[in-house]
């Protein structure tokens, strides 16, 4: 039955999309257990798709089917297929000389130019996609690379290749700038955020320092480089200083990145452990976090109480789900009770844990000038103190 009822909603749908006019695109999905399922609407997929498309409003027959219908396959990434449908064919095809013959100057000029915008574009797209920065290139740097420039160098077409390479060295800027300037405290706007968010955004940024990195070293981006120093260009020491600058924010995330990996394990056990053995675990972890403290070269203060606060974040997760508040009032109220009993004394437990350490915190440093917790305590307790006032609260009820 089921069966059937599905064979008839197929043929329904294809029906539609052959008898309706006004229904202009039909795509075709084969699920994993091969049965073949229709749209009358694009759909997103993680599986190949063939859609048909209808040139204009009509109905679909056997003398105008070849006519009317558009056929085509969709990838399951779609903005990957266009980059390379854009790279492979409409950049060589409509920015090549000889495909240029007839053709007015200033169209010529501005259909190049629109080729090598839409390009920008879909670089953006996709590296917001994927999570990293991607770098277009200018237009002309094929010029550049099969050239030699010892003579000529004020010539219009060389003048026109510098100031597209210094065009394309600002949107650079901008778009790295952007990146570098975001700190995970800026980054996240949520107070209850835990740790392992921010071993999220540092993994993440790293990978994309590292692609900014080895994209600024490209034999094609070196090159430019000369050329804007053989032309004398004022962007020549703007160009090499943001390389710099990504060279050195890439140092300070993989230190970043080093330190906090060791951590990731004790953040796991904590919100694993019985919530009865979890302030142990807490005394692990703080004394590697004071080790990446001593340690790291770029953590700055301002991180390590972002850190320190989410994990008091992460001690409040975990006895609320010790505590369990969707049954707090139901059932017997004493062994309620006796849960957030146990809570207030392993909360004022974790406080003193952290101000031992606090303390001591220069003892970890052996080869250099130590560097305090100078900072307020307030900043890693302020949620602490209101859930434990919140709890006393409760227990006198």
């Amino acid at each position: 039955m089921m069966n059937e009822l599905r064979d008839f909603h197929i043929q329904d749908l294809i029906t539609k999309f052959f008898g309706i006019a006004s229904e202009m695109v039909l795509v075709l999905q084969l699920t994993p257990a091969g049965v073949l399922v229709p749209y009358l609407e694009i759909t997103q997929s993680k599986r190949k798709q063939t859609y048909f498309l209808k040139r204009k409003p009509q109905k679909v027959t056997e003398d105008n089917y070849k006519d009317l219908l558009i056929p085509g396959d969709m990838a399951p990434n779609p903005i990957e297929e266009l980059a390379v449908l854009e790279e492979d064919a409409y950049v060589p095809i409509l920015s090549n000389p000889k495909n240029h013959v007839g053709w007015p100057e200033v169209v010529r000029k501005d259909v190049k130019k629109q080729v090598y915008d839409l390009r920008s574009l879909i670089w953006q797209v996709k590296g917001k996609i994927t999570g990293q920065t991607l770098l277009p290139m200018p237009m002309g740097i094929e010029e550049i690379l099969d050239q030699q420039f010892n003579s000529k160098l004020e010539s219009p077409k060389l003048l026109q290749v510098k100031n597209n390479i210094e065009e394309i060295v600002i949107k650079w800027a901008t778009q790295i700038n952007e990146i570098l300037n975001v700190e995970f405290s800026k980054f996240s706007t949520n107070e209850k955020e835990i740790p392992v968010s921010e071993l999220v955004y540092w993994n993440m940024r790293l990978k994309n320092m590292e692609s900014l990195y080895y994209q600024l070293k490209d034999p094609k981006v070196r090159q430019m480089d000369l050329f804007l120093e053989k032309m004398e260009s004022p962007y020549s020491v703007y160009f090499k200083n943001l390389v710099k600058n990504v060279t050195a924010s890439l140092l300070e995330t993989r230190d970043i990145n080093l330190y906090l990996k060791p951590l990731e394990m004790y953040f796991n056990e904590i919100e694993n452990v019985e919530f009865r053995d979890i302030i142990w675990k807490l005394k692990l972890l703080f004394h590697c976090v004071c080790l990446m403290w001593s340690n790291s070269k770029y953590y700055s203060m301002e991180r390590i109480i972002a850190l320190l606060r989410e994990i008091s974040n992460l001690l409040i997760s975990q006895a609320v789900k010790h505590i369990n508040p969707s049954t707090l009032f139901e059932g017997d109220i004493e062994d309620n009770k006796a849960k957030i009993a146990e809570v207030i004394p392993t909360l004022n437990s974790y406080q003193e844990l952290f101000r031992s350490y606090k303390e001591k915190v220069e003892t970890y440093f052996k080869s250099q000038e130590p560097i305090l917790w100078t900072f307020h305590e307030k900043l890693v307790f302020e949620r602490i103190h209101m859930f434990e006032k919140r709890l006393k609260e409760i227990e006198v009820c």
